[in-house]
């Protein structure tokens, strides 16, 4: 800044020199405001001169540089300033030429910033304390020296830049939601789907993480296929079938998880990979189709229900409570079964416990239910449905049964 400044003074006494900064000379005339023409200048000089050398650190130092060598006073070095802080907002609108929506929006958010606070400053130019615009009194009284009286002006130069980035910021924070609202308006963007991607291709090449992403995946498609067995299952025990084509979209889309999970496993399978990696994909794709096969007995079950006459939808006593049971038993299961896959460990031990109460259950339901049949309480029609239900749900917790027990394994080679 020294060298700057004292090579500046040997061209100060240059006619053609000294005339270019008298040009936009914004030093007001006594009793009279700052001329505004003069101001608008000195504001587009200084745009002008960082938009060419893409710099305002540049331009400011040279405001401040000519400033000390006498070739700029101060009411019209902070002009300058204003004017170099709109111009260094050219580099970040260059670089969003090419780049997306987001990116655009951002730059022209950078440009309206520093363009409606240049406008308030110059606004405040004309807000007098005393007989001094209050901005500058504000400088003046904030840096050492009396900058009306030629001292500091450099120093006092840089705090008008400081200064003016800080009221700034304060002034414009409030108003930060409408910026971005015109920003919208000025650069509109399409609207992208969002959604979360369990299956992340870029993880291929690093097993361990990409068998995390397969087993998070395999959990959503478990828990989608159990809700829609419950569902179906609620919807049966107290006479209020789901509709049908509900569960069958749900099923339609277990079938799509399924396919895109065996996809990215024989991805994963053409890259390199230890013994216990290796040997977790197949056990990976049976607890798939396991999770698959659950979708396709909710959808059983709803079309039994459905599909069952109203005069005989009430339930017995016993056969209710006995359902209720093994319904709630199995909720516990498969509790179990998604704890398994989100990373838990123990949980066959604890669903063979279950698994051995529920055939307990199952064993005692359908014993219950033939002798209802035989004593004439349950309806013959209404029995078929009742076993054919059961049969599901028996096979429904089975295939739970094998994916919390075959989650332990992957998790270990994992």
């Amino acid at each position: 800044m020294t060298l700057m400044s004292d090579e500046l003074k040997s061209v100060s006494s240059f006619p053609s020199f000294v005339h270019f900064f008298q040009t936009f000379d914004c030093t007001p005339v006594p009793g009279q405001p700052m001329p505004l023409g003069a101001v608008l200048g000195a504001i587009g000089i200084g745009t002008l001169l960082t938009m060419v050398v893409q710099s305002s650190s540049a331009t400011i130092g040279l405001a401040i540089a000519l400033a000390n060598s006498g070739l700029l006073n101060f009411w019209t070095a902070i002009p300058i300033v204003l004017g170099d802080n709109i111009g260094t907002t050219i580099t970040a609108i260059l670089a969003s030429l090419n780049a997306n929506r987001t990116a655009k929006q951002t730059a022209a958010a950078h440009s309206m910033f520093n363009v409606l606070g240049t406008g308030v400053m110059v606004l405040l130019f004309y807000v007098p304390i005393g007989s001094v615009p209050c901005f500058f009194y504000l400088v003046n009284n904030v840096t050492a020296g009396n900058v009306f009286q030629g001292e500091n002006i450099g120093r006092h130069v840089a705090m008008a830049h400081t200064l003016f980035n800080v009221t700034n910021v304060i002034l414009m924070t409030p108003f930060i939601g409408v910026l971005v609202w015109i920003c919208e308006r000025i650069i509109p963007g399409r609207k992208a789907p969002t959604g979360i991607t369990r299956l992340e291709t870029h993880l291929l090449n690093t097993p361990p993480l990409a068998l995390i992403c397969a087993m998070a995946a395999l959990a959503d498609m478990t828990e989608k296929a159990w809700k829609a067995s419950f569902d179906a299952l609620r919807g049966y025990k107290d006479g209020k079938p789901v509709p049908v084509p509900a569960i069958k979209t749900v099923e339609d889309e277990v079938d799509r998880m399924q396919g895109e999970i065996m996809d990215y496993l024989v991805q994963l399978t053409r890259k390199e990979l230890t013994e216990s990696q290796a040997q977790a994909i197949p056990v990976l794709m049976h607890c798939v189709n396991d999770a698959e096969r659950i979708s396709d007995l909710a959808y059983l079950i709803a079309r039994r229900a459905a599909a069952q006459p109203a005069h005989v939808a009430k339930f017995t006593d016993g056969a209710l409570n006995e359902l209720q049971a093994i319904i709630d038993k199995s909720v516990t299961l498969a509790q179990l079964t998604q704890e398994s896959l989100r990373g838990g460990t123990g949980g066959a031990k604890a669903a063979s416990i279950v698994m051995q109460d529920l055939k307990a259950m199952t064993r005692k339901s359908i014993q219950g239910h033939v002798d209802r049949l035989q004593k004439g309480a349950c309806k013959p029609d209404r029995g078929m449905v009742y076993v054919e239900v059961l049969a599901a749900l028996e096979n429904i917790v089975r295939h739970l049964d094998n994916i919390t027990e075959r989650a332990d394994q992957i998790t270990a080679s994992t």
